[in-house]
Parts: C-alpha cells; sequence; structure tokens
C-alpha cells in the first residue's frame, strides 16, 4: 500500500508568522524572506526531517516542487523514499534568446540529475503565471513534450490571477511593491484576454499548453468551462484543501471535477501553509469541507495508482 502526497515543498520548515490576511503578496515575502536565511546544510536537515513526518504518517510517494532539487533528490534518497521533483521554474523574461540559452541550461540540468539519482523521476515545476512569462511556459511545454516529462503548475490558486488575466498586468500597489522593490524584477506582463468572463484556465488554453503531461496544481477559481476545458485535455488536478483554507482561496469543484471524470488528488502542499505533511490529517478536513463526496472519492485521491481495492480496504 502506498500513500501519495501529491504536491510538497519539502524545503519549508512551518508556517510563516506573516498571516496571508494581510495579503498573498506579504505572505510569499516572508517565505522568501526565511528561505534565503537557511544554508544548503539546513535545507536538507529540514527536508529530511519533514520526510520522516510523511513516512510516519503512511506516505510512501512524494511529487516534490523544489527550488533545490539537488537537496530535495538527497534528502529523498538518504530517508529511502520513493517519488519525483520536478524542478521550480521562475521568470517573466519574454526576450528569445535570453529564454533559448535558459532552456538549455534547463534541459543539461537534467540530464544531470537523472544521471546521478536514476531511481527518481525529473520533471519541470513552472511555478505560475504571475512568474512565469507566458513565452517562457511556451517553451517549457515544447522541453517537456521532447524529453516527455510532466509539468507541475500553480494555477487558478489566488483570485488576483483572474485579475492578471483580464488586465494583462497587476495594477495593485502590493504586487507592484513585490516585484520592482522587493525581487526587483521586471513586473509580470502577459497578453490579457479581457472581458468579465477571461480565466487563467482560458489563458493557459490561448497559449496553447494544454495536454495530459500538465498537471494544475489548486484549481481553486474553475468555472464549469473551466473544468470543461480541463476534461477536453485530459488534465489532472492537484487540490491541497488545508493550504487553501490558510490562504483564505476558494474551495475547489472536487464534485465537478468527478463528474466530469477529471482525475483529482488530495496533498497537504507545504508547511508553510499547513499544519502537518500528514494524509490522514488532510483526509479528516476533506471529509468535512466535502461532504458530498463519498470516503471511497476522498481516499482514491490518494492511493498510488488509484488502487480501488486498497482504497475500500483502508475505509473499512
Amino acid at each position: 500500500m502506498k500513500f501519495i502526497n501529491a504536491h510538497c515543498h519539502l524545503l519549508y520548515e512551518k508556517r510563516t508568522p506573516q498571516s496571508p490576511k494581510h495579503g498573498e503578496f506579504s505572505w510569499f515575502k516572508e517565505i522568501i524572506k526565511i528561505s534565503r536565511n537557511k544554508t544548503p546544510e539546513e535545507n536538507l536537515e529540514i527536508a529530511k526531517k519533514n520526510i520522516q513526518e510523511a513516512l510516519d504518517t503512511g506516505t510512501r510517494y512524494i511529487v516534490e516542487n523544489s527550488f533545490s532539487p539537488e537537496i530535495s533528490l538527497q534528502a529523498m534518497r538518504e530517508m529511502k523514499i520513493s517519488g519525483e521533483v520536478a524542478i521550480e521554474l521562475f521568470s517573466n523574461e519574454t526576450e528569445e534568446e535570453f529564454l533559448h540559452k535558459l532552456i538549455n541550461q534547463i534541459e543539461n540540468k537534467i540530464k544531470k540529475l537523472q544521471d546521478k539519482y536514476s531511481e527518481y523521476q525529473i520533471n519541470l515545476a513552472p511555478h505560475s503565471i504571475y512568474n512565469v512569462s507566458g513565452v517562457y511556459l511556451q517553451k517549457i511545454s515544447e522541453l517537456a513534450h521532447k524529453l516527455d516529462l510532466k509539468i507541475y503548475l500553480h494555477a487558478a490558486e489566488f483570485a488576483f490571477e483572474d485579475e492578471l488575466v483580464q488586465n494583462g498586468r497587476f495594477m495593485g500597489e502590493d504586487a507592484i511593491d513585490f516585484y520592482e522593490n522587493f525581487l526587483k524584477v521586471k513586473l509580470p506582463l502577459i497578453r490579457g484576454l479581457g472581458g468579465g468572463k477571461s480565466s487563467v484556465i482560458k489563458y493557459l488554453e490561448s497559449l496553447n499548453i494544454l495536454s495530459s503531461n500538465l498537471k494544475i496544481i489548486h484549481a481553486c477559481n474553475c468555472s464549469d468551462e473551466d473544468l470543461d476545458i480541463l476534461k477536453k485535455y485530459k488534465i489532472d488536478v492537484i487540490s491541497c484543501p488545508r493550504s487553501n483554507k490558510y490562504l483564505n482561496n476558494s474551495k475547489a469543484n472536487l464534485l465537478g471535477m468527478k463528474e466530469r471524470n477529471i482525475k483529482f488528488q488530495i496533498a497537504t502542499d507545504s508547511l508553510a501553509s499547513n499544519d502537518s505533511l500528514s494524509l490522514w490529517d488532510e483526509i479528516e478536513f476533506s471529509k468535512k469541507l466535502y461532504p458530498e463526496l463519498s470516503d471511497d472519492d476522498l481516499f482514491r485521491s490518494i492511493i498510488f495508482n488509484d488502487d480501488s481495492s486498497t482504497a475500500k480496504s483502508i475505509i473499512n
């Protein structure tokens, strides 16, 4: 029997002092500040500690999104847990030559990691539409298809993503301050769709990157039309209910996904937005949040390879 935690960030240690109630971008700042102050050795110990908690609560397979994949892979190997590591990617650059060099660097990095950690899958995790330009997303998608990799993308998580899609840029001072003054990078500018019916999922479709190798993380703000698009392209969703509750996000429409035969998995996300890495805790919370779903629906979402007979034995 294997429990799979389909979305985790093992290098985050605990929920930040800065509550997301003060604004998502203030919360982002706190996470980055804490991460910047950690040494590689400290990050390795944090990852190993988090893996131990996962192991103690039944998880045997982790899908890790990591800004430092070598540290995550080393920790997973030392702790003898199965899984995959998706390399987190960030850049709002759009200049072709720059992105071409960046993609070549990423491809070389993937090959080195695959050679050194052959027991693990290496995949790609472009962070989000607000931290990865549309052009870069397209090039990442091309690379994923070339190397037969999966893509894990945070999408339709925060309400401000719809603002970005509609306007083509952020309008709020907190967002502008985060990018220009804190990160000291360009403000993300995208090809805005305009209109009240635009959405993150429609934006991704406009980039021609939707396919079954793409996994959408969170999908809190999805209309019925968005879910129909996900079904059309056979895209799986990974939902993190406790994390989304902490971040004041909308409740993902898991029933709508079930009705459309969209596969969804329930995961914990990281300790930066959760109390634990226990999938038991996640399921207990989800049972209260989603009374419209059966125990079987929920347990299937954490079972490796969707073994329904195993799910039924757990329920019993």
